[in-house]
């Protein structure tokens, strides 16, 4: 059976539910959903970096990795950390994410609020020392004293230096971090969908009428 995602009959889809249809059985990943003998399409999945598949199997069987504390509570996709690495990032977080109709997929995905905590402090930080601003940029964000200090060269910390100053190194501190965490993450995404036997997941394509197609990647 191919990868690549077909049309197929509705005579030969399995029910999932009483409403949700999927064609995973078939080594296809497009879902659909019928209610009052009219179909209606979404995307099953919403992700940011990753899309490695857990199946509604995987949750029967107990092949999922633990989670627990919700990230997003988003009414059609709701997400949660997976624990083991929850607290291992900063900028980013692994999160187990579920899919509108059937199934779930992991992801790697932005986490704003150490960063958004940290350049609120822009204004605070104007009459402050290089030290002082260096102990808690590493505090909030767990990165290396040397990774901040090279980003902040140019930026007088002091009673002279300017809001505008601040919150533009900080913001470059954040998103570099975020690039080196999200490197690290990957790895870890690999080692789990090694370990679970999971497959991954691409977007092919996205229809205006909101029908979207994946293939195994």
């Amino acid at each position: 059976m191919s990868n690549t995602c077909h049309y197929v009959p509705m005579g030969y889809i399995k029910t999932l539910w009483d409403n949700a249809l999927s064609l995973s059985e078939f080594g296809i990943v497009f879902v659909i959903y019928k209610e009052n003998n009219s179909i209606m399409s979404a995307p099953n999945f919403s992700y940011s970096r990753r899309c490695v598949l857990v199946r509604n199997e995987d949750f029967e069987w107990d092949n999922v990795p633990a989670h627990d504390e919700c990230f997003d509570n988003d009414r059609s996709y709701p997400s949660a950390y997976l624990d083991d690495y929850k607290d291992d990032f900063s900028t980013i977080a692994i999160v187990l994410t579920s899919g509108y109709y059937a199934d779930a997929c992991i992801d790697i995905v932005d986490r704003e609020d150490k960063a958004d905590e940290l350049l609120g402090y822009a204004n605070y930080y104007s009459g402050h020392n290089r030290k002082e601003l260096l102990d808690d940029i590493c505090h909030f964000l767990g990165c290396p004293r040397n990774f901040a200090n090279t980003r902040l060269k140019g930026c007088k910390v002091g009673s002279d230096t300017y809001e505008y100053d601040i919150e533009r190194a900080f913001e470059r501190i954040v998103e570099d971090w975020r690039d080196e965490e999200v490197g690290k993450a990957n790895k870890v995404v690999d080692k789990i969908r090694r370990d679970y036997g999971y497959k991954e997941l691409g977007l092919s394509a996205m229809f205006s009428n909101g029908e979207a197609w994946y293939d195994y990647i």
